[in-house]
């Protein structure tokens, strides 16, 4: 019973040779949480060694399942008798190094309102198979301990394994280094469609021969990372009709080119091809390449068209598996005998993280703005932190309301959609004004205007 759990902890396979490393799961006093579970199921997959998954031409048909993993997952399920059918079920997808404990951040109301809350790790995350998970028991005392199942991998054979190890192709100087995360994203959505079908056939959580879980209408909620893939999933899966998708954005080149944490990895991959294309400027390059509002660019800096056309290539090869070309499916276009999607968009004004051009992008090719909610955090106290990761982040101030927007909307089946502020300054619900979105909405603190260095170091 969850209410007989005292704590839980990680046991995280940083190396090859084993090595564990422990870590708390935080918040795992869920209010009404009748039992958390641990489990797992068998997804099919479509990556080879490399974690891409081969290119097949389109009259050759689908790709060929190279096999199947065993994907861990978490579930929290609420107290009491469950309804005629089974508690409704809502699955929650993890944002980039996170892992399926995250639940204990994305759910505080959720048992409460009678919704059991599900989650898995995106591949390669939760580091190195060999990673458990211990649970610390009141009555009787003591630590039970587990498979954790992690998806990571040590790709680039330094013998480490990462948080995120394993979910994007093999970096450069690989020859399949350009396919990035797009195959990861592509496998993760899979296991997520994988998921809502097991749960379909029957879930007896604790095994009294009764089905506790509602086979039909899962909804998802998803946090950055998984917002992306979420979209992917909303997009695609016609089982899966009501979803809340907080803080994505795409391309994922743009993400990391317009996000400080990421821009300098782009100036990375710009120093390793031959020939080296940095050209100077801010994290040692410049791409002059105007936001959407912004006017043209007449006099591209010198060197900056090579660099678009590289990114140019890159966003081409890596549109499977990028969240804004499965937007207009969810409401413009849904696929053939698939229904609109009831959808919420959460942004943050001014996430440093996924920036807003980037999920303006999503919105726009998605025309989701009636559907997007807005929150403001520079009109609250924690206005300096960084918002993007306001649903669990308990460190900013409108953590709670997110959550509650969320669970009222997927208690509601996706009928309602509640200003978390009551129409208070905080959030926009939709958003008053989507030219918001399209700005950058914060200083990019990319560091002084930088000389080019193209030589090996």
């Amino acid at each position: 019973m969850a209410r007989n759990v005292s704590r839980i902890d990680r046991y995280n396979q940083t190396t090859t040779d084993g090595e564990l490393q422990q870590a708390l799961v935080p918040n795992s006093a869920i209010a009404d949480a009748g039992l958390y579970a641990f489990g797992s199921f068998l997804s099919p997959s479509w990556l080879d060694d490399d974690q891409t998954i081969p290119h097949t031409p389109t009259r050759s048909g689908a790709p060929q399942v190279t096999g199947f993993e065993e994907v861990g997952v978490t579930l929290i399920v609420p107290s009491g008798a469950p309804p005629e059918g089974g508690w409704p079920v809502a699955i929650f997808g993890p944002g980039i190094t996170r892992s399926k404990y995250d639940l204990f951040l994305a759910a505080d109301a959720n048992a409460e309102e009678g919704i059991a809350t599900m989650s898995l790790d995106p591949v390669g995350h939760a580091f190195g198979p060999k990673s458990e998970v211990g649970v610390t028991l009141l009555a009787p005392p003591g630590q039970v301990r587990f498979s954790g199942f992690g998806r990571g991998r040590d790709l680039d054979g330094d013998g480490t394994i990462t948080d995120q190890e394993g979910v994007s192709a093999p970096k450069q100087p690989h020859p399949k280094a350009a396919i990035a995360l797009r195959d990861g994203l592509r496998q993760t959505a899979a296991d997520v469609m994988a998921l809502v079908r097991a749960i379909r056939r029957g879930v007896d959580v604790d095994g009294d021969g009764s089905i506790d879980l509602r086979r039909k209408g899962v909804s998802l909620y998803a946090q950055s990372l998984g917002g992306i893939y979420g979209t992917m999933v909303m997009g695609v899966d016609p089982r899966i009709k009501v979803g809340v998708l907080n803080v994505p954005g795409g391309p994922i080149l743009d993400i990391a080119r317009l996000a400080p944490p990421f821009r300098p990895l782009v100036a990375d991959a710009l120093r390793n091809r031959i020939p080296c294309l940095l050209n100077g400027g801010k994290s040692q390059f410049t791409e002059s390449l105007p936001l959407f509002l912004d006017p043209p660019v007449k006099e591209p800096a010198r060197g900056a068209i090579p660099i678009q056309e590289v990114f140019a290539r890159s966003n081409w090869l890596n549109r499977p598996g990028s969240p804004e070309a499965f937007a207009p499916r969810l409401v413009r276009q849904p696929l053939r005998d698939a229904t609109k999607k009831k959808i919420i968009y959460q942004y943050a004004f001014g996430d440093q993280t996924v920036p807003n051009p980037t999920s303006a992008t999503i919105m726009r090719a998605g025309r989701l703005v009636k559907r997007t909610s807005f929150y403001r955090n520079d009109r609250t106290a924690s206005a300096p932190a960084n918002p993007h990761g306001f649903l669990l982040d308990p460190r900013i101030q409108g953590r709670n309301q997110a959550q509650l927007q969320v669970v009222e909307f997927i208690g509601s089946r996706g009928e309602n959609i509640i200003d978390p502020d009551g129409g208070g300054p905080t959030w926009e619900v939709p958003i008053a004004q989507a030219d918001t979105l399209e700005r950058m909405n914060f200083s990019p603190n990319y560091g002084p205007d930088e000389e080019p260095r193209c030589s090996a170091e």
